[in-house]
Parts: structure tokens; C-alpha cells; sequence
């Protein structure tokens, strides 16, 4: 059964996230726009996605707000200390990352802080929070007439919020370049590993690929091929990879325009060779990036798909092991279908529940809408 949580007439939700805290609560962050005026706003569910708070702002400054598909807000949580990451022009009026502190899980929010220190350009972050509650940020930086500068990653404790010794990922140079409007995605392992996946760019060959750091290392591998399309795009497809670990693999879903399609990927985490590519739905309707997420024995995807006119929201899972999707079906259920836009689709694991949220175009606005799968012994319903 789809939900849209929270409403609101004449206005844009867009670019959601979720993240489950250590509580169970369902935390949920998107971007509001009016007019011309930008917000992020914040709320959550204590019971299961059964009711929600009273969406709140989280921003304090109004200095125009900057999101891009697959580039929203992020949030993360550790016990009780909520962080939103979001993109927002800085004080000299460049492209800066900045965050919010929540620490009574969500009732109040501190003023946000500019986390991200190079000069001039800071896009596309990324966060993550460790198992002892240190924050691991990643982001694009530009020069101040765009020219790609560098991948910068640092980390912060929990209490200072203090990223300012960063350093590159080494991913540009010798005639490569991330695709510079495509987002990367960044995961932590258990054992302390720091895996970055991005779309390079080598002479508009815009394949996918991964850098990683394990514990004790100072500085990232060489990048790992993930995709090896050679797929040649004149401008930016505006379509980064999402990654997700366990103990044992890693797994990964991406775009290829070459052929418009989706694919899952995965590998062994000591050996990474990504050797086991399966095509979401094998019949070129695919449009833009997938989302996808790893729990236990199954990869479980979902992507925008253009099959009937305009975009809807899919869904299928991968088993470890196997070559071809299951439970391939369509999320959004209204009655316009192929007629309206749906977009931003993202997957949460909460407790032993599996949601979708996604923005969906059906009144005029795009809002917020939700469904949460149900299981049975042998299939998936969304």
C-alpha cells in the first residue's frame, strides 16, 4: 500500500532519504521547494512508517540551496545525534557543504556549519558514520571556473564536526576525471575499509569505478573497473553508481547509456573483480540511475524505468549466485500510468521491513510517497 507521509499542496518534495536509527525510528530528510525558495525538511516514524512527525525544517540560512538528482540531502544517525549533509552556497557565494546537528534525535536542530574546506567549488557529498560514530565525507571540488580539481575525503569525530584536514582520493589526472555532474556513493566495511564508487571520465568513455582504502592505509587504491562499456557520452548523464557492503561482498548497480540499461554487480570483498553483472530488465527501458542495497543473501534494486511514455519506479532482487532478477514489478500504483513523472527512487531496510520512497508526479507537484514491502515464502510484493 503506497503512501505520500506528509502533503502539501503547491509544492516540490523531492530527493528523498531515509536512514533507520539505533532506536528503529524511521528517519526521513527531502527537499521542499516553493517557488523559488528551497528548504530541507525532516521527519519520523517511531512505529513502523504507521504514523509520522510534523515535517520540520532543518536549515537555518536561506542561501539558496543546491540539489541535484541523486544529490539531495543526506542523513545519517549514531544513537541518539542525527546529521544532515546538504549542499548550499557559502558566505562568497560558491557551492559549499554544510551540516545539521540534531542531538535529541530529531526534536531540535542546531544551526548548520560548512564542513567542506577547499576553495571555491564543493559538490556531490557524500557521509557515512562508523560503528564508533566517526563521520567519513566525501565531495567533488571545482576551481572557480569549474575545472576539476579533486575528490576530497575526510573525517570528522562525532562532537567537532571538524573536516578540515581532507585529502584527495587521487582519481584525477593522467587524462582522467570523475564525470563532474554524476554523483559518487561512499560505504564504510566493519573491518574499516572506505570504498568509493564513481563514473570516470576518460576522452567522454564515461565507465564506472571504485577506489578503496583499507584500515591503517593512508592513501586510496588505484581504481578498480567496475563497468567496461568503453560507453562513450559527448555530455553528463547526470547517473552515478550506489554500492553497498556486508563481511563478505560488496555489491553495486549503475547505468550504461550505450545500451539504456541498469545492471547489478557484485564481488568478493577481499578479492574485488565485479565479474557477475545481471541486467535489471532486459529491455532497454531503463532511464537514468538505479539504487540498490545488499541484505543478506540478496541484492535488492530499484530503478526508474521509461516503458510506457514517461518514468514509473521498479523493483526486483538478485540472490547471490544467480543471473537473472526476481519479482521484477512496478512500485507506484496510481492510475497515471506512463502519463506522469516518478523519480528519485531509494531502498530502507528498517528491522524486517523493506520501504521504498520515492517522488512521484501524479498531482502536479512531486511529494513524497513510500511503500513497504510484504513477504511471503516465495515472492516480494512492493
Amino acid at each position: 500500500q503506497e503512501q505520500s507521509p506528509f502533503p502539501n499542496e503547491n509544492v516540490h518534495q523531492q530527493f528523498p532519504d531515509a536512514f533507520v536509527g539505533d532506536d528503529g525510528s524511521i528517519h526521513i530528510v527531502w527537499l521542499e521547494q516553493h517557488g523559488n525558495q528551497k528548504s530541507i525538511m525532516y521527519c519520523k516514524s517511531s512505529d513502523g512508517a504507521q504514523n509520522f512527525t510534523q515535517p520540520q525544517q532543518v536549515n537555518y540560512s536561506n542561501n539558496n540551496i543546491i540539489a541535484y538528482m541523486q544529490s539531495g540531502p543526506r542523513i545519517r544517525a549514531y544513537e541518539e545525534k542525527l546529521y544532515v549533509t546538504f549542499m548550499m552556497h557559502d558566505e562568497t557565494d560558491y557551492q559549499s557543504v554544510f551540516m545539521s546537528c540534531s542531538f535529541d534525535n530529531g526534536e531540535t536542530w542546531n544551526e548548520e556549519v560548512e564542513i567542506s574546506h577547499q576553495p571555491h567549488r564543493n559538490v556531490y557529498p557524500d557521509v557515512e558514520i562508523d560503528s564508533n560514530g566517526d563521520i567519513h565525507l566525501i565531495y567533488y571540488n571545482f576551481n572557480q571556473n569549474w575545472h576539476f580539481n579533486g575528490v576530497f575525503y575526510a573525517v570528522s569525530t562525532q562532537d567537532s564536526l571538524d573536516f578540515v584536514e581532507s585529502n584527495s582520493l587521487g582519481v584525477v589526472g593522467d587524462g582522467q576525471e570523475p564525470c563532474d555532474c554524476c554523483q559518487p556513493d561512499l560505504a564504510l566495511s566493519n573491518m574499516g575499509g572506505v570504498y568509493v564508487a564513481y563514473r570516470n571520465n576518460i576522452s567522454s568513455n564515461r565507465d564506472h569505478y571504485l577506489v578503496k582504502m583499507e584500515e591503517g592505509d593512508s592513501t586510496f587504491s588505484e581504481p578498480i573497473m567496475i563497468s567496461n562499456y568503453e560507453d562513450y557520452i559527448n555530455f553528463c548523464p547526470t547517473s552515478g553508481p550506489t554500492i553497498s557492503l556486508n563481511d563478505s561482498v560488496i555489491s553495486v548497480s549503475y547505468f550504461v547509456y550505450e545500451t539504456h540499461s541498469s545492471y547489478v554487480n557484485y564481488s568478493s570483498l577481499s578479492d574485488i573483480d565485479f565479474s557477475n553483472e545481471t541486467v535489471l530488465n532486459d529491455n532497454g527501458n531503463q532511464q537514468n540511475h538505479s539504487f540498490s542495497i545488499l541484505h543478506e543473501n540478496f541484492i535488492h534494486a530499484t530503478w526508474i524505468e521509461n516503458i510506457a511514455g514517461n518514468a514509473d519506479i521498479y523493483y526486483g532482487a538478485l540472490e547471490i549466485g544467480e543471473n537473472e532478477l526476481q519479482n521484477i514489478q512496478r512500485v507506484n500504483q496510481d492510475s497515471t500510468y506512463g502519463m506522469v513523472t516518478q523519480k528519485d527512487p531509494i531502498l530502507l531496510w528498517a528491522d524486517s521491513s523493506l520501504f521504498c520512497f520515492w517522488s512521484d508526479g501524479r498531482s502536479g507537484d512531486f511529494q513524497i510517497y513510500f511503500s513497504e514491502a510484504t513477504f511471503d515464502t516465495i515472492t516480494v510484493h512492493i
